[in-house]
């Protein structure tokens, strides 16, 4: 009886083992994922900056603003990314 209970978890042992060295071979596909932005007409744009430079006290908003910028600069270099590595597939 001891031999068979011996056999079996040897059998298991190696059958994982086969299981993880199979499963090292593979990559899985990462895409990532990208928010979208709502694009701003121009005219709401002007419309902004017209606003913040007629309020010079303001200082909290310009910031927000310039920040803004960056984090959309930010979402286009995620898409175009994600872009191009969908078309890089084989």
């Amino acid at each position: 009886m001891q031999g068979r209970a011996n056999h079996h978890i040897v059998n298991a042992t190696g059958m994982v083992g086969l299981l993880c060295i199979l499963s090292a071979c593979t990559q899985p596909t990462l895409k990532p994922i990208c928010p979208q932005i709502a694009p701003w007409s121009a005219a709401f744009q002007q419309q902004a900056a017209a606003e913040i430079r007629a309020n010079p006290a303001l200082v909290a908003l310009p910031e927000i603003a310039r920040q803004d910028v960056v984090l959309r600069d930010q979402v286009r270099a995620c898409q175009s990314g994600a872009h191009s590595q969908a078309s890089n597939k084989p």
